[in-house]
């Protein structure tokens, strides 16, 4: 007996003649949706876009190397748990927190941070199948990760994960109460570069004696392979389905302005263009097989394909996102993916308001201790995404709040 309610919620608008050929059939789908609202509002991109947010190292553990170059503590949450496509009234909700430190004080200015991550989450699916109830999948995400900073920033990280399911059979020769437990671990690597700055570190347009514009041209690079861990089932061992098993690879142009004053230094703009692809490593000869093969490093991702002409395929979907952040304040996400079993094209956006633009703004207007010192340390996002964007009922909007403790030392 396969028990594939995963496939009804969580692969909801899979073409599944398209799984049918190669790939298909895997259990814990829910391993594949990304917590962070950020993430799903950028087109379910985050292997190689940089960023702090305490969710935001779960498609890319080497991500809590970077977010600790400068962040010390933060934590995120779902406000309210989000109803995953109305039509079938799931629920769905994250929280996590980050701990990072910069090293860089205490080894004579060797530019090197490490940080933790903990994720939490939960999908319940509200028996969308009647004869079944209590249906959820869950899981604890431990990661770490490391940076170091030289004239480049190279990261890495690891992720381990406690997966737990459940569900309960209320009718038929296997009624009862199942649950299983899965370990998965993930591994990823990133790259950032700071193309203008290798050049000349001080590159700038001078506005007056007391201001100046830097220019901002980042190239940023990742890799992660998701997922990795044994076989899965409920009942019978010879029904046993693989985990997830997932390779992203993708990179991020991030451009912008910085504005440097006399009590001021901040982003006036930054524009990142995401593109990322994504293989599902797990190829049976059909949906139903109960035998099943993994690929390699980079399964069918093929990098002038998939990153650089942007063709998705029956294998591999491509991700792309598009993030405009103004003066360090709002953050405007737009979001795309198309490939293996996604033919329409789902369309996401989303929006993010940060307090760390507005108190840098006060603090050069009004010059107090306490504003200096909260915009320096403290800051504040409010985020909300849409995914399944104009597609009815299977719209699906995210909503997170996160506080951020950063730029700590000891001196």
């Amino acid at each position: 007996m396969k028990l594939r309610l995963y496939f009804l919620s969580l692969l909801f608008l899979l073409d599944s003649s398209n799984l049918t050929i190669a790939q298909g059939g895997v259990g814990l789908s829910s391993l594949m949706l990304n917590p962070s609202t950020r993430a799903t509002g950028l087109g379910w991109t985050g292997v190689s876009n940089p960023t702090v947010d305490p969710l935001g190292f779960y498609y890319n553990p080497a991500m809590l190397g970077y977010s600790s170059q400068c962040n010390n503590i933060s934590v995120e949450f779902n406000p309210v748990a989000t109803d995953w496509i109305s039509l079938f009234d799931n629920k769905y909700s994250n929280y996590g927190f980050n701990l990072g430190y910069n090293f860089k004080n205490l080894l004579n200015g060797l530019n090197l941070s490490a940080g933790a991550g903990f994720i939490h989450s939960k999908f319940d699916f509200n028996s969308f199948i009647p004869a079944r109830t209590d249906a959820f999948e869950s899981y604890n995400a431990y990661g770490f990760g490391v940076s170091i900073y030289y004239f480049v920033s190279f990261s890495v990280g690891i992720t381990l994960k406690d997966v737990h399911s459940q569900f309960t059979q209320l009718t038929g020769v296997n009624s009862g109460e199942y649950d299983l437990d899965a370990t998965a671990l993930d591994y990823g690597v990133h790259l950032g570069v700071p193309v203008i700055k290798l050049f000349d570190d001080e590159f700038s347009f001078e506005l007056s004696k007391d201001s100046k514009l830097k220019p901002v041209f980042n190239y940023n690079i990742g890799y992660s392979r998701l997922n990795i861990g044994d076989e899965v089932y409920y009942i019978d061992p010879a029904q046993k389905d693989p985990l997830p098993l997932t390779a992203r690879l993708g990179h991020t142009f991030r451009f912008g302005v910085d504005y440097e004053g006399r009590n001021i230094s901040i982003n006036l703009i930054n524009y990142d263009l995401i593109l990322e692809a994504n293989d599902l490593l797990v190829e049976r000869e059909s949906f139903r097989s109960s035998d099943f093969t993994y690929q390699g490093l980079f399964g069918d991702i093929e990098f002038w394909k998939h990153l650089v002409q942007l063709k998705g395929d029956e294998k591999v979907v491509v991700h792309k996102g598009h993030s405009i952040s103004l003066v360090e304040t709002i953050t405007i996400l737009l979001g795309s993916f198309h490939g293996r079993g996604y033919q329409f094209n789902p369309k996401t956006n989303g929006l993010l308001f940060s307090t760390k633009g507005l108190f840098k703004w006060l603090n050069s207007e009004v010059e107090t201790d306490f504003l200096q010192y909260f915009s320096k340390h403290f800051e504040v996002r409010f985020m909300t995404s849409t995914i399944f964007d104009g597609e009815g009922s299977l719209e699906t909007d995210l909503y997170s709040l996160s506080l951020h403790f950063m730029n700590f030392s000891f001196d």
